[in-house]
């Protein structure tokens, strides 16, 4: 039987498949991982676009969603944002764990704990620096280059 340990080590050594980035019509830059029905989106927010959000909906809905797989699609997530930074350079990318929901309830998923532990393990090896700033109803995340 496999242990929790090797089966996260395994699920974040296979990201699903998915297409290169490409530019929407509003400027932002996608990528589709087909399989799941996964989106992955950057905005840039300044005019020199180096500084961008980073952002992924499964379905339309950026919450959990419970359809499971969440470690693996987290594992292409990262890898989607190797590459857009590889290619892109950004200065900063910013993004956000939400903890309560449009209709006021808490939304106590445990995603925040899990970005926490990814950006701790993913800023440094990519040339960023990081800052974690709990505002209450969300918690914002901002990788910004060394």
């Amino acid at each position: 039987m496999i242990s929790f340990r090797e089966y996260i080590s395994e699920a974040f050594d296979k990201p699903y498949p998915y297409t290169r980035l490409k530019k929407n019509p509003f400027g932002d830059l996608t990528a589709d991982i087909k399989e799941v029905n996964v989106r992955v989106w950057f905005t840039p927010y300044n005019d020199e676009k180096t500084k961008w959000t980073l952002e992924f909906e499964r379905k339309g809905r950026i919450d959990v969603t419970g359809e499971g797989d969440a470690f693996r699609i987290f594992a292409t997530v990262l890898k989607i944002t190797k590459d857009f930074i590889k290619k892109y350079d950004p200065e900063e990318i910013t993004f956000s764990s939400v903890k309560v929901d449009e209709y006021g309830n808490t939304v106590n998923s445990g995603r925040d704990k899990l970005y926490k532990r990814l950006v701790k393990r993913f800023a440094s090896s990519a040339g960023f620096k990081y800052d974690i700033q709990n505002l209450g109803d969300e918690i914002y995340f901002t990788l910004e280059k060394k």
